[in-house]
Formats: C-alpha cells, structure tokens, sequence
C-alpha cells in the first residue's frame, strides 16, 4: 500500500513525462498487434482465396482404373471422423466437345450439387441461369462461354470414346458460372452425377472422394488419420499441403518475419522503459533517502518503481491494443483490391496473438524496472545526504 501510494506520487508528479513513457508503450504494442494481425488477415486472405472454395484432403484410385468401388462405407466413416466438416463423392471424365469451332477438352464433373455448393460455393457464382436440376443439364464457366459464344439452351456434342466419333451425349447450357479462376472457368463441365454415369458408364462407381475440413492447416493429419484407418488399399489420400509447398513456406517465413518484428519492438519498449526508470532513480534520490531515512526500507523502495513498471505496463498495453486493433481495421476497411473492389485483407482478429501480445509487454515492462528497482533498494542514505 506505502510503495503504491509513493509510485503514484512520483509519477503524478511529472505527467508529461508518464504521459510519454505510456504512449511510447503503447506504440510499441500497437505496432506488434497491427503487425500480426496484418500477416495473419493476410494469411487467411490467401488461404481462403487459394484453397476456400477447394477440398483440403482429395482421395482418388492409385491405379490406372479411376473408378472407386464399394466407398459407402468409407465415406460414412470419413464423415465421422474428427476435424471434418463435408465430404463430397464426385464423378468426372474427359469428354471432347465435339461442336465447336475446333474439338476442345473438357473435364466433365458430376456431382450432387447442394452437397459440392458447401466446398466450391457453385450456386453463388451462378451469374446468369440456374443449376442443373435434371439428367443432361449443365452449366459452364466463363471463359468457355466467351471463347466459344455460348447461350443458355446450346447444347454440347461429348465424345468419350475416341474410336467411335459418332457416339456423342448430348447436354444442355443451363448456367453459367465464374469462380474466378479461368483454369476452372475454361475446363469445367458442371452436371448431376446421373449425367456423368450416362455419359462415363460409371453405374454407382465414383471417381474421388472430396473431403473439407474445419481447420485447414490441421489437413494434413487428418488425411493421414483416413489413410490410415478408413481408407481401404489401392486409393490415395492427398492433403492439400502436399500440393501448395511453396504457399506454406509463405506462410511460415511471414510468421517468423512477425516473431522477428515482435522481439525488436519488445526490446526497444524494454529498453525505453529501463532507462526512463534508471533516470527516475536519480531524480528521485534525494526523496528516496528521505524516506529511508524514516523507514522505508530495501524491499519497499524496490517496489515502488516494481509498481512504475506495472503501471506502465498496464496502461500503455491497454492502450496500445484499442490502437493496433483500430489501425488494422482502418486498413482492413479502407485497402481495396483494386480486381473486385473488396477488402485486399480480411478484418480477422487472433485474440490468442493479442492477449500473448499484452501479456508479454507487461510482464515485460515490470522486468524493464527491476534494474532500477535494485538501483533504488541498494541506495545509501549517507550517500544521498552527502552529495545532497
């Protein structure tokens, strides 16, 4: 109680310069949240347009046969599996487009559309038409609507069979859609999976078991979990960090990139800290050995500028974590792609990130005064009277 009712004497005593010592902290905090906030909204950004709309874990044949036999039981155990949150079975093949100006090769996939709209999002993407609803219904992308004019209610000539160039299915251009990517737009054929069995002869075989789950980095176990327990011999289970190596390598020099700004922040806050104190020290001596001359002793001369440290801490984080979340948002907010007019990075606050953040910054201001604390406890009143 006596070495906080001191402390806060001392530092009422000049608040321009506790004014600034505060505000310098928070500063400093602001900067480390801004910093990793950004990387991690940008994280997320890239993550969420790269692999949003895609399955994270994709299980096909490991043989020259695409077709997967007996996967109802499999699916039904994969769907129960923790960390899983869809899985869609789909039918695909390539077909030549027999009607266009020149042969194009498409990849014709089936599949039960409200169950593939919970990973590819295809219903929202949907611009002009609708989806198909019946056998022999399709819609296309984009860039095949551009390259090849395409209306609502064309219809494409499919050939699978090469040695016989008569035998054709036909399907009609219910929809169009654009997911953005002009790979997909350009090559994707979006049916029911009764027209890919017409087409393919599939019967009630499929081609690959698409799996999302809940948190994307945790993928890469979970397919090993499947591989593992619930998928039979002769299939492959393949999560999406197997494919994207170098995006991860992204992300992990970004983060150390944060880890790095956030230790020299840290240290520059410590360092302010310990020196302002240091010279608090000084200006305060002649107090300090007035009141050890009454009784004050060691431990409670010490604690005064402990509880400096603590007050420090605790305001400028406080303040400095309003700040670091208002200037993210401020950009999050105001940066626009300047392709679709959205946000370039996601508002997305890691609240582990901040209280880490703040905890560490006071931790780390209290630790800033024990240098002085010592100075202060180790303070002779013989000596202060004598050079007083």
């Amino acid at each position: 109680m006596f070495a906080s009712t001191i402390a806060k004497r001392f530092l009422s005593a000049n608040k321009r310069q506790t004014f600034f010592i505060i505000f310098g902290i928070a500063l400093g905090v602001a900067v480390q949240i801004f910093v990793g906030s950004l990387i991690g909204g940008l994280q997320e950004t890239l993550l969420d347009r790269t692999i949003g709309n895609t399955p994270h874990i994709v299980i096909t044949s490991d043989s020259d046969n695409p077709q997967i036999e007996n996967w109802t039981s499999p699916v039904q155990s994969i769907r129960g599996v923790s960390g899983v949150s869809t899985v869609v079975t789909v039918q695909d093949g390539q077909a030549f487009v027999r009607n266009f100006t020149k042969d194009a090769l498409v990849l014709l996939r089936g599949f039960d559309i409200a169950e593939a709209d919970k990973i590819y999002g295809f219903l929202d993407t949907i611009y002009e038409g609708t989806a198909p609803a019946s056998v022999n219904e399709t819609i296309v992308g984009k860039e095949m609507q551009v390259e090849h004019d395409l209306a609502l209610g064309d219809t494409l000539e499919l050939q699978t069979n090469l040695s016989q160039p008569f035998d054709t299915d036909n399907v009609t251009i219910v929809g169009f859609y654009d997911v953005g990517v002009a790979a997909v737009n350009s090559l994707w054929v979006i049916t029911l999976k009764q027209t890919t069995t017409q087409v393919f002869g599939y019967g009630t075989n499929i081609t690959s078991i698409n799996v999302q789950v809940n948190d994307p980095f945790a993928a890469l176990d979970i397919a090993t979990t499947i591989e593992s327990q619930f998928v039979p011999p002769g299939l492959k289970v393949v999560a999406w960090q197997e494919q994207n190596a170098q995006l991860l390598s992204g992300f992990q020099a970004q983060s150390i990139s944060t880890y790095m700004i956030q230790a020299f922040v840290l240290i520059s806050v410590v360092l302010g800290i310990s020196s302002t104190l240091a010279i608090t020290v000084v200006q305060k001596s002649r107090q300090l050995g007035i009141l050890k001359a009454m009784g004050t002793n060691d431990k409670q001369a010490s604690n005064i500028f402990i509880l400096e440290g603590a007050i420090f801490g605790i305001g400028g984080t406080t303040l400095g974590v309003f700040l670091g979340i208002f200037l993210f948002w401020g950009f999050a907010a105001n940066v626009k792609d300047s392709a679709t007019g959205g946000p370039l990075i996601y508002f997305v606050l890691d609240w582990n990130l901040i209280l880490i953040s703040a905890a560490i910054a006071i931790v780390a201001c209290i630790i800033a005064a024990a240098s002085p604390a010592l100075r202060a406890s180790r303070l002779s009143v013989i000596e202060v009277i004598r050079n007083g």
